[in-house]
């Protein structure tokens, strides 16, 4: 919901700008990565499931976002939007005469919506580094979580174990407590370190982590450059200067965490 309503606001501003290729984009993207890349995939284990009254507000959900996204593809799809909501159910019409969808303060679950992203970064993570290792996605590991949000990882497990094939999530409060072999992410908000024995192959493990690290300069001279200009630290708004500065922070910290990772390994 809460990516909905950014996207109305975002495609509310741009058609009013005339700006329709900005606005089709932004509708691409929600309707591709975020609705249905994740969203569907995400209510799944509920829709599979027996709570009858979580199935029903998943559902209605889904119908709602469904609805709305199609009132905002109308537009540039009139035939295709026209057919699809003339076949949801609770529908009557046509969805030409409908009201345009409207920004909703109400509809933005920040919190929410951050723990979430931090799920979707660990089951994104741990994909990533199975396609890394020739692991096979079925393939069922362990992992290990070091963060701060233990309750986002805790309410977000059942989502963490069916769409990264998870089969442990342990927590720790530093590497050192392992005793077993991993390959690590380090993420925006937590660390991750997979168990897959004797899938690691070293050389890979380091290429990859000096890929990471190659990225991380790169962001850290790219950000850095920017708040050496003096003509964008005077003349740009200080909250975009503020927020440039706190990137700059992450990133020097993920720098040092890889730099550690290479240490160790090699």
């Amino acid at each position: 919901l809460s990516r909905l309503n950014k996207t109305i606001k975002q495609v509310t501003i741009n058609m009013e700008k005339y700006e329709l290729g900005t606005a089709l984009a932004k509708l691409y993207d929600f309707v591709w990565s975020d609705f249905c890349d994740w969203y569907i995939e995400l209510t799944k284990p509920v829709l599979y499931g027996d709570d009858a009254e979580k199935i029903n507000n998943t559902a209605s959900v889904l119908l709602y976002v469904l609805i709305e996204t199609l009132k905002l593809l109308h537009p540039f799809i009139p035939f295709v939007t026209e057919e699809i909501f003339s076949n949801c159910p609770k529908t009557k019409g046509s969805i030409m005469v409908k009201e345009f969808p409207r920004y909703n303060p109400k509809l933005n679950y920040s919190k929410p919506a951050k723990n979430m992203d931090l799920v979707m970064s660990v089951i994104k993570s741990v994909r990533n580094i199975k396609a890394q290792v020739n692991c096979a996605p079925s393939k069922k590991v362990k992992i290990f979580v070091k963060t701060e949000n233990l309750s986002a990882i805790n309410n977000g497990s059942k989502y963490i174990e069916k769409l990264a094939g998870v089969s442990d999530i342990a927590f720790i409060k530093d590497k050192n407590e392992l005793d077993v072999k991993t390959i690590s992410s380090i993420l925006d908000g937590c660390e991750l370190y997979i168990c897959i024995g004797e899938l690691i192959d070293t050389e890979k493990e380091l290429i990859r982590l000096k890929a990471e690290l190659e990225k991380v300069n790169g962001d850290i001279a790219f950000i850095g450059g920017r708040l050496n200009n003096q003509g964008f630290v005077s003349k740009a708004p200080k909250a975009l200067v503020d927020a440039e500065r706190i990137k700059y922070e992450k990133a020097l910290e993920i720098k040092a965490k890889i730099e550690k990772e290479i240490a160790e390994i090699e």
